[in-house]
């Protein structure tokens, strides 16, 4: 007996929402567990100062250590799509290192659900229940792992 499609998609939607919760889960054990006390490291300067200098109204740009006369100029150093993100962050609960590594985690969660939706989506069809079973339908099609 087939489920109905309202049943189906709640299904999928407690399936999505149970991998964000896991990613977020790991995430967030992460963090509190190893990360958060440290201060910002790699290139986590480069996202979160044009951040804290749009919410201070200075535009998105380089901070003065990374422009060579010393001075803030716009940059396209990196993409501003996780500045602008952050700076909304910055703008409700003010600009920490906490805050902006916990909108980057509930930011990155969202990812298992996504490759969820796209790999349901490119599968389709029945699923084959056992390892053995999914290896004889990749290998079928003609693809090989090197």
């Amino acid at each position: 007996m087939e489920a109905s499609p309202r049943t189906s998609r709640v299904r999928e939607f407690r399936a999505a929402a149970g991998l964000y919760a896991l990613a977020l889960g790991v995430r967030l054990a992460y963090l509190f567990a190893v990360v958060h006390p440290a201060p910002l490291v790699g290139d986590e300067p480069d996202f979160f100062d044009p951040a804290a200098n749009l919410v201070a109204g200075r535009g998105y740009s380089m901070v003065p250590q990374q422009s060579p006369d010393g001075v803030m100029h716009p940059t396209a150093n990196r993409p501003p799509g996780p500045a602008v993100v952050l700076a909304g962050a910055f703008a409700v609960f003010g600009p920490s290192v906490l805050v902006a590594r916990l909108t980057c985690a509930l930011a990155a969660s969202a990812a298992a659900p996504l490759v969820y939706a796209v790999t349901k989506r490119i599968g389709g069809g029945p699923r084959p229940r056992s390892a053995p079973a999914r290896w004889r339908a990749f290998t079928r099609r003609g693809s090989t792992i090197p």
